[in-house]
């Protein structure tokens, strides 16, 4: 149980944009897997930043699935404009970011924010 000092990690989920991913799954576009997928890297949003900091692999551990299976659930992920791989050019650093319209941290700013690296790491690829 938490304590009434503990931080509470939260991200808003978008209902009317998860109509998209449903017809995505109805279509076969992406598989009940892929949205397993999603909820995890979803559980590892940053609440501050919105970078999801884990590798395929460490996620498909997480999720008890081959780390290839995870890769081509991503891969359908990004082709659907859920999922962008960002890799920081100044960095180096490569983390995930969720679509900010599907589930975002923060207020509108900060989805502003993300919405403009998904984009940016969404034309690079």
């Amino acid at each position: 149980m938490r304590s009434s000092t503990d931080q509470e990690d939260f991200l808003m989920l978008y209902t009317e944009e998860m109509d998209g991913l449903l017809v995505g799954l109805r279509d076969r576009r992406i598989q009940l897997r892929d949205m397993a997928i999603l909820v995890g890297l979803m559980a590892e949003m940053s609440w501050r930043s919105g970078k999801i900091r884990m590798t395929a692999g460490a996620l498909a551990k997480r999720l008890g699935i081959g780390v290839s299976a995870c890769c081509n659930g991503i891969k359908r992920l990004q082709q659907e404009l859920v999922v962008a791989r960002v890799k920081e050019e100044r960095t180096g650093e490569v983390y995930f970011l969720i679509n900010p319209y599907i589930a975002c941290a923060g207020g509108s700013q900060k989805r502003s924010l993300i919405m403009k690296q998904f984009r940016q790491a969404m034309d690079s690829e």
